[in-house]
């Protein structure tokens, strides 16, 4: 592999598992179907009590049984509801069921 300043680069057999996408949280999400993770770091820090309640569950419902949220070691799901259960400070799973 080589190296180019500025750019990711990716295995290729990785990259043909993975599905990038970018989402506007404030929107509907789309019919993409359910992720084994999703990675939403210094988001939520911005967004008030309400907001983060509506943005966790629409992604909750995104998640695969066993998938992982992560969020940034500074954000915190205090006082939210939620099915994601906490593995590790930043680190949750929805449980199988």
């Amino acid at each position: 592999m080589r190296t180019q300043v500025g750019n990711l680069l990716i295995e290729p057999k990785l990259k043909a598992r993975v599905r990038w996408a970018q989402h506007n949280l404030m929107q509907p999400l789309r019919e993409t179907g359910t992720f084994d993770l999703v990675l939403l770091r210094n988001v939520p820090i911005y967004f008030d009590l309400p907001t983060k309640q509506r943005v966790l569950d629409a992604l909750s419902h995104s998640i695969a049984p066993g998938g992982y949220l992560v969020i940034s070691h500074v954000e915190s799901l205090q006082g939210l509801r939620t099915d994601l259960q906490l593995v590790r400070p930043s680190v949750l799973r929805k449980p199988r069921r």
